[in-house]
């Protein structure tokens, strides 16, 4: 299978929005992602044309807050969510970004390792950070990633 990456655009948020619906409890609705698309950098990944997945940052100075990754269920496991990051920070790094910060849910070890596997550490734990269900949320910070992706 291949699969592409490329800059989302507005078009791209209703498909999006169904891959939230299946990802996540607590979903954005299309007023956050048009307001993301014109403050942030998203990207999506697409196999025979059809959007399987996304992620996206927010940029301030050179550092960056990486606010989703999401990949459409029946693709996770098979390297989609690892492209995005690989991308995104890679374009990040063009971008002049050397410090980047993401919060994952505790219980959420598939997105841990995955961030792990590209230098995130975990910085902090937030109690209660999440709802529907309680979680804490783990803090994760990649440092002066200048070296590389």
């Amino acid at each position: 299978m291949e699969i592409k990456i490329n800059k989302m655009t507005s078009d791209d948020i209703e498909r999006c929005l169904l891959i939230e619906n299946q990802v996540f409890r607590k979903r954005w609705d299309s007023k956050v992602f048009v307001q993301e698309l014109e403050t942030g950098y998203y990207l999506i990944a697409s196999s025979e044309s059809d959007i399987i997945g996304f992620t996206g940052m927010q940029k301030v100075l050179d550092e960056a807050h990486i606010t989703t990754v999401a990949v459409e269920p029946k693709y996770q496991g098979i390297g989609v969510g690892t492209m995005l990051v690989e991308h995104l920070l890679a374009d990040a790094k063009k971008a002049g970004i050397k410090n980047y910060y993401l919060e994952v849910r505790r219980s959420n070890a598939a997105a841990q390792s995955l961030y792990k596997k590209f230098g995130f550490d975990v910085l902090v734990d937030r109690k209660n950070y999440y709802s529907n269900p309680a979680d804490d949320a783990l803090v994760m910070r990649r440092q002066n990633a200048s070296d590389s992706v």
